[in-house]
C-alpha cells in the first residue's frame, strides 16, 4: 500500500485506474476485484476512501465484488 500511496498517477486514493480491462476501478475496487481481504480492511479505514465510488462503466464496489475477476 505504501507503494501505491506514492505512485506518482495517484493524486487520491480514489484515483480512476485506465487500464482497459477494468475501467476506472479505484485502489478500493481493484482490492475488492482480486479479493485482497486485508487490503480491503486497512483501505476502508483511510479517511477521504469513497465506498459509494463507481467505475466509468457504473459498477459499484456489490457489482465488482459479486463479479470479481469474472467481469
Amino acid at each position: 500500500m505504501s507503494m501505491l500511496a506514492r505512485h506518482p498517477s495517484m493524486t487520491s486514493l480514489n484515483t480512476q485506474h485506465d487500464a482497459p480491462q477494468h475501467p476506472g476501478d479505484t485502489p478500493l475496487m481493484l482490492a475488492v476485484r482480486w479479493r485482497r481481504v486485508e487490503i480491503v480492511k486497512k483501505l476502508v479505514t483511510l479517511p477521504g476512501v469513497d465506498l459509494k465510488t463507481r467505475d466509468r462503466e457504473g459498477r459499484g464496489l456489490m457489482d465488482v465484488a459479486i463479479w470479481g475477476c469474472v467481469v
